[in-house]
């Protein structure tokens, strides 16, 4: 389960608190409002959401249904309703068709559900996944403050999905939700942090927002990612001990990828304990495989041959998987790798990736090839600097 996944579930506890679905009254007005127990069901139109024009997208017209007198909230309250089931038979399509009468146009709109429809257009549930449409309903949402969308809009922006990536403007969205008091948000913008993507990198406030996130909320991925910043030495002094520790509770965690492949990785190298090759390769592999996790240390046990048999393709193999998924160990391994073959265009490639994806030592040998004539040189160099590396340019 990615991290954006993983946080998704906060979303809904988020949400659930604003419901009008909790007191007795307003329980049985909801009965009422869907037909349940009176005899009486839900008409529907066979067309998909994404098909249905004008009153095809709305239910017969029944005065006990506020939606169709132009209630918005009512709306998201029956979308919500047929998405958990909840004294309805559960129906992801009538969730997302309620969700979509109650987010109407940019100009009128309910926020939570403009919020909602973004999420089944993100995840494909009932409707088909569309990332360009949930970007916009997330929009709408995060308009009118919505901590929980501007959080979902972020991950838009910082992945690319469905819109162009902007890695700044992800940060601002997660610091306002973060500020907002919206945890899992205080997690990625921990990560950017640590990374220095969409602004300066700020290594002690990040474990500042890491550790409330790790002790508080039990956040598996705000736990691997404090876990990474002790074994580095990211705004905290390195404790290789802590390390282990943080990773194996997030692993521990739903198997979180991140502090299993940490783990592993710790694992191989002996950190605080002795090494355990055949644990720490069924960490990375399970990671590697499952989630993209991990694969530049797989990539680097069939490079040097430990504990599987030398294999140089199989290692280039998981070093182009890893840095396909902006991990940013993969993009340096697989850049060392062009550059001893010397393809140095390849290399420059992967090294950048692995620069713009927080790694130090990649920014470090970008610079220096790059060359102090490049244009790009300074402002390279100065990155490999600011992220914390021991190198820094020379003035």
């Amino acid at each position: 389960m990615s991290r954006w996944a993983w946080q998704r579930l906060s979303y809904w506890v988020e949400l659930v608190f604003f419901y009008e679905m909790r007191s007795t009254m307003k329980w049985l007005c909801l009965m009422l409002l869907v037909g349940v127990g009176c005899g009486a069901t839900s008409a529907r139109s066979d067309k998909s959401l994404t098909e249905c024009e004008g009153d095809a997208c709305s239910p017969a017209k029944d005065a006990s249904n506020p939606c169709l007198d132009g209630d918005l909230r009512a709306c998201n309250t029956l979308g919500w309703a047929y998405q958990q089931g909840d004294g309805v038979a559960q129906s992801d399509e009538e969730a997302a068709r309620y969700y979509a009468l109650s987010c109407p146009s940019p100009e009128k709109y309910d926020d939570y559900g403009c919020g909602n429809l973004g999420y089944m257009y993100e995840s494909g549930r009932g409707v088909e996944r569309d990332y360009e449409k949930a970007a916009h309903y997330y929009g709408l949402s995060c308009d009118r403050k919505m901590k929980a969308s501007c959080f979902s809009l972020g991950i838009a922006y910082e992945l690319g999905r469905g819109i162009d990536a902007d890695h700044k403007k992800a940060r601002e969205l997660y610091e306002f939700s973060c500020t907002a008091g919206y945890g899992p948000a205080c997690t990625n913008l921990g990560v950017l942090l640590i990374r220095g993507q969409g602004g300066p990198s700020d290594p002690k406030r990040a474990v500042t927002l890491l550790q409330k996130e790790c002790d508080e909320d039990n956040n598996p991925w705000a736990c691997g990612s404090l876990g990474y910043a002790y074994n580095s030495g990211l705004g905290v002094q390195i404790d290789r001990c802590r390390a282990k520790e943080l990773n194996t509770k997030s692993c521990d965690n739903k198997q979180n990828p991140v502090g299993c492949a940490n783990l592993g990785d710790m694992l191989l190298r002996g950190d605080c304990g002795d090494p355990d090759l055949e644990r720490g390769k069924e960490l990375l592999s399970k990671t590697c495989d499952e989630n993209n996790r991990g694969c530049s240390s797989l990539g680097i046990l069939y490079r040097d041959g430990k504990t599987v048999g030398r294999d140089l393709a199989r290692a280039q193999e998981l070093f182009e998987k890893g840095c396909a998924a902006n991990e940013a160990a993969a993009c340096l391994r697989l850049g060392d790798f062009h550059y001893s073959k010397g393809d140095k265009e390849a290399a420059l490639h992967s090294y950048r990736r692995g620069c713009d994806a927080g790694r130090p030592a990649a920014c470090q040998k970008l610079a220096e090839n790059l060359g102090k004539g490049h244009p790009d040189y300074e402002a390279t160099a100065h990155k490999a600097c600011g992220f914390g590396a021991k190198w820094c340019p020379e003035d």
